[in-house]
């Protein structure tokens, strides 16, 4: 039976032989940088890769406005942040390991191989992190990144709406401001992946909406932290900030990821916080917008090269006519071997 395996000599050949990118490490040598890919291959075979069959059967589950991922992700979910794989490539100002950004994309690809459901709820928190930490205030990172850093606070990206798909210019999420510096927010958002779950004890949602009066099309969007819950002047979680999921939209390959359709202030009760200005809500929100994109390339890359490590073993092991099929030539030429 073909099991999780990486070729660590073709990956270590292409980061340090033919890019070099050892010279690009904050006091790190190329041994190092070796051996922090190798625990974090270890940690994905053993954990991660472990509860993918799992979390493929069980599948995320609503049930009258509750979701549950796959119990089986907790504990992976939990090591990785206790491990400091979570941190891996981000700022040491917030606590992070700083490594060569491709060393780090090449960790992601790992894990994203081994368990694309899994890696989306960790993966979309980190790139809510960076938005935070690239746009927000002192005083929203301050409140929110050590809890994202610690695996406490999950992040969303909420651009889709019903009657919005690619032209985000027919937005209709709107937020308007309280007395109390908020805005309160409302709205539908559809396709939210990792929008829900008992994974995290709160969500920040990146979402995008309009406030009154402003420009027509894209340009008149903001840019808001939603909490799930919200949070009371000393940090510690506060009241529910009436941000529910509606359903479970249905990925193909995905039945572990909670792609949620949320609604926002439906009974009136949701406070946003704004990040930057009215009207820069795109600009702010392109620095999780591509992080997103180029962990969509790297979901296909991921899955492609772990698909040809498990099928090398299979040519291997599986025997006709006496020897193994890696052996007949229209196998070996596929194999390209």
């Amino acid at each position: 039976m073909a099991n999780y395996r990486t070729d660590h000599r073709d990956l270590n050949f292409n980061l340090f032989d033919l890019l070099g990118v050892d010279a690009h490490a904050k006091d790190m040598g190329v041994e190092d940088l070796k051996s922090i890919i190798e625990e974090y291959d270890r940690y994905v075979g053993q954990e991660i890769f472990a509860c993918r069959q799992d979390g493929d059967h069980v599948g995320a589950r609503w049930n009258d406005g509750v979701v549950t991922v796959p119990p089986s992700f907790e504990k992976a979910t939990k090591g990785f942040y206790e491990n400091g794989w979570f941190a891996l490539g981000l700022p040491e100002d917030i606590g992070g390991v700083e490594v060569p950004h491709a060393v780090a994309i090449a960790c992601a690809s790992l894990s994203t191989g081994a368990n694309t459901a899994w890696m989306m709820y960790p993966g979309l928190a980190k790139a809510a992190l960076n938005l935070i930490y690239e746009r927000g205030t002192e005083a929203q990172k301050q409140l929110y990144l050590p809890e994202m850093m610690s695996g406490r606070f999950g992040g969303t990206m909420c651009l889709t709406e019903p009657n919005s798909g690619s032209d985000l210019g027919d937005i209709k999420t709107t937020a308007k401001p309280l007395d109390n510096g908020a805005y309160a927010i409302a709205g539908n958002k559809i396709f939210i992946s990792s929008g829900d779950g008992q994974l995290f004890e709160n969500i920040l949602h990146l979402v995008l909406a309009k406030t009154p009066g402003a420009e027509a099309g894209t340009k008149g969007l903001s840019l808001f932290i939603v909490p799930k819950f919200r949070l009371n002047d000393d940090g510690s979680q506060g009241v529910f900030n009436d941000v529910k999921c509606s359903k479970i939209e249905e990925k193909m390959g995905l039945h572990a990821q909670a792609t949620c359709e949320l609604l926002f202030g439906s009974e009136g009760k949701c406070e946003g916080y704004l990040v930057g200005k009215e009207g820069e809500g795109i600009k702010h929100m392109f620095v999780m917008m591509n992080e997103a994109r180029l962990g969509t390339g790297l979901q296909g890359e991921a899955q492609s090269n772990l698909a040809f490590m498990l099928t090398d073993q299979y040519v291997r092991e599986r025997q006709q006519f006496g020897k193994a099929i890696i052996e007949h030539p229209d196998v070996k030429k596929h194999m390209l071997k």
